[in-house]
């Protein structure tokens, strides 16, 4: 027997862990994990290895920190709101992850929503060797975003589940012609994850996860919202870019990312 490395075998005992809780839970059907394993002992793998997900290593009380310094820098009313406990948490999907989720107010001439948007991506700190970028000129001042329409703006702070890798594939004019897709979608939530795990740029490749749109967002093109934002890294610039692409392209490596409010629940 050749030698398993000792990390490999926790890995797999984490995973049967993981396992045996959603069954608990629910969230999982033992007929389909015992399906599953049968597949695996007749050999029978997945063509693509599931997506890693290092940035759930990045606990509530690490997102909390953030959160207080990213508060801190806002300043006024704002330094002052409160960060609520951290709610029980059973993901529907295997990608799911608790998201410390900040909206502001208004400011200036910055609606909600672009004020948003604009300070997580000024918080965004990118992967050590790489810089951040924002190449549209329509982001030189965030004016020319928008939430779709059908996403509401809240100011406040509250949890998420966020999951990276929803509507895998899919170009988000798809996503925003579905009436059961696009009340889920991710704008500023996706700017969030960045400023918390950052090293989830360095997973974004054809085996690993997908870069992802902000597909809650829309962008003026210059007569229409029909531009969407969405992250690239390009690792011959070492850099994070921020760019604007039309809604209806789409791509295998891209994701629309999804977000739901716990607290409606």
């Amino acid at each position: 027997m050749s030698f398993i490395k000792p990390e490999l075998l926790l890995a797999m005992d984490a995973r049967k862990y993981e396992v045996t809780k959603r069954i608990a839970n629910e969230s999982l059907t033992i007929e389909d994990v015992l399906a599953g394993l049968q597949g695996i002992i007749e050999g029978i793998y997945p063509i693509r290895p599931a997506y890693p997900l290092p940035y759930q290593l990045v606990a509530p009380h690490r997102q909390i920190q953030r959160a207080t310094e990213f508060l801190a820098l806002c300043g006024g009313e704002v330094s002052t709101w409160s960060i609520p406990e951290v709610p029980h948490f059973v993901p529907r999907t295997s990608t799911e992850l608790l998201l410390l989720a900040i909206y502001l107010p208004d400011e200036g001439e910055l609606t909600g929503e672009q004020h948003t948007a604009k300070s997580w991506w000024d918080f965004i700190v990118p992967p050590i060797g790489f810089s951040k970028k924002l190449l549209h000129p329509l982001y030189s001042d965030f004016t020319q975003l928008r939430l779709v329409s059908g996403i509401e703006h809240r100011p406040g702070i509250r949890w998420v589940v966020f999951d990276p890798s929803a509507n895998l594939g899919k170009s988000p004019k798809v996503c925003w012609e579905d009436p059961n897709v696009l009340p889920t979608l991710a704008g500023p939530e996706v700017l969030m994850a960045l400023a918390y795990f950052p090293e989830w740029v360095s997973t974004w490749a054809d085996d690993c996860s997908p870069q992802p749109d902000l597909s809650g967002y829309q962008a003026n093109s210059g007569s229409k919202w029909d531009y969407c934002p969405c992250f690239m890294r390009w690792d011959k610039g070492h850099e994070l870019q921020l760019l604007a692409l039309n809604a209806a392209d789409g791509s295998t490596n891209w994701a629309s990312p999804s977000v739901r409010d716990l607290s409606t629940e």
